[in-house]
């Protein structure tokens, strides 16, 4: 599984999204909150939220290292939601692009890939702000939700499961017909 780093990773993923559904240059999508020089116009701009560790669900994987030691790790999912803003003339219909572009296999493929789900989840909206004045016009947004996986230490989070999953292998031992029970408690 790809885990994370947030939020490059998470930029670079949606701008994957956006290029392969616009087909704009790369450099064309920036975090939203860069300074100028802008890019040429049209250009996008992503806010992604900051990162709650503690937010979403982690599970709990052990894995045989190379010297056959048994390892944990905690792999969370963590869900947000991002602004996608397009600056610049037909950006509006840019934003729709990029939005039925999500149904496209091979985009969907990429985006498997690297272990993150995107979708388009509000309507595209123009942007009447003044403290955006100087960015080229119109401005569109549109919301968009994220979900990924993240390995985290224990020292990034206190893992809280909702999941149990426990494999039991058994021999071939006729003998063994009882159930195997197992009782949790939680604190």
């Amino acid at each position: 599984m790809t885990s994370h780093t947030f939020p490059d990773d998470l930029l670079e993923a949606t701008r994957t999204w956006v290029v392969a559904a616009t087909g704009l240059a790369p450099e064309r999508v920036i975090f939203d909150g860069a300074t100028a020089p802008w890019p040429e116009a049209p250009f996008f701009m992503v806010r992604l939220p900051q990162l709650d560790r503690s937010a979403g669900t982690d599970e709990l994987h052990y894995e045989l290292d190379a010297n056959q030691a048994m390892q944990a790790r905690v792999v969370g999912q963590r869900s947000a939601t991002g602004v996608l803003r397009v600056c610049g003339p037909g950006g509006a219909a840019l934003l729709s692009q990029c939005s039925l572009a999500l149904s496209l296999p091979a985009l969907q493929r990429e985006l498997q890939a690297l272990a993150i789900t995107l979708s388009s989840t509000g309507p595209t909206t123009p942007v009447n702000d003044e403290t955006l004045a100087e960015l080229p016009a119109p401005v569109f947004e549109r919301e968009f939700a994220l979900h990924y996986a993240l390995k985290l230490s224990s020292t990034d989070v206190e893992p809280h499961f909702e999941r149990l999953v426990i494999d039991v292998e058994l021999d071939a031992d006729p003998h063994f017909t009882d159930p195997l029970m197992v009782t949790l408690e939680a604190d």
